[in-house]
């Protein structure tokens, strides 16, 4: 038999058309309608660096380094002590590699400083600076040699860098006890620490740029070291 059979076919209705500038979500399917959801800001291209930062930072770095758990964070993680820490950990920190970024954040300031940039101090208090202490700060432009892990030139690096430490230990460690328990410890003092050092050295500390370190878990493998 090769005659069809009869309501066999059917006419077809194109879909309901939707309107240009969306998709079947909301969203807008091409990317000049996303000018009318809003854009975040670009990034600054430019760092803002305390003077003297390294001077500033030191009683709150002697406080970090004398707490009774600082020695698992003192030095750099090697992969032959802890299998698999680079694959797991991206971006490391410790105490050790911290005072070296101060340190190099401070060449980098004294380098701008002589190569005629203008310090400034900044007007609004809890910005950029230290009203308490009329600390300037100086505008640098953005690069390798003004950032983490390279360098840390203001209190937000500063605490970023301290907090990823911690982060990085909780994440790449399993439960709740042992190590995990010292670094959450050592991580409440700490902060207890940085808020009263931002509160001496006036607002916000000459933070510059403040970013947040989310603390990871349940990712990839984990093993215990710091």
């Amino acid at each position: 038999m090769t005659r069809k059979r009869r309501g066999t076919l059917q006419s077809h209705q194109p879909p309901t058309k939707r309107k240009r500038h969306e998709s079947s979500f909301g969203i807008p399917e091409h990317v000049e309608d996303y000018d009318d959801l809003g854009t975040p800001p670009p990034r600054s291209n430019t760092v803002i660096a305390t003077r003297n930062f390294h001077k500033l930072s030191a009683t709150l770095m002697n406080d970090i380094n004398s707490h009774k758990h600082a020695s698992y964070f003192a030095n750099p993680v090697r992969d032959r002590d802890a299998p698999g820490y680079s694959e797991i950990i991206k971006q490391p920190q410790n105490l050790k590699g911290i005072r070296a970024a101060i340190s190099a954040g401070t060449r980098a300031i004294a380098a701008a400083a002589t190569a005629g940039e203008s310090p400034s101090v900044a007007e609004t208090p809890g910005r950029n600076t230290y009203p308490a202490t009329g600390e300037a700060t100086l505008e640098l432009e953005r690069s390798e040699d003004v950032e983490p892990p390279k360098a840390i030139v203001n209190a937000g690096q500063l605490e970023k860098e301290v907090m990823r430490m911690f982060a990085n230990a909780v994440m790449f460690n399993p439960g709740q006890d042992g190590l995990v328990g010292f670094t959450r410890e050592m991580m409440e003092d700490v902060e207890a620490k940085i808020r009263e050092w931002r509160g001496e050295a006036g607002g916000n500390g000459g933070g510059g740029e403040e970013e947040e370190v989310e603390e990871e878990s349940g990712k990839g493998k984990r093993r215990r070291m710091a």
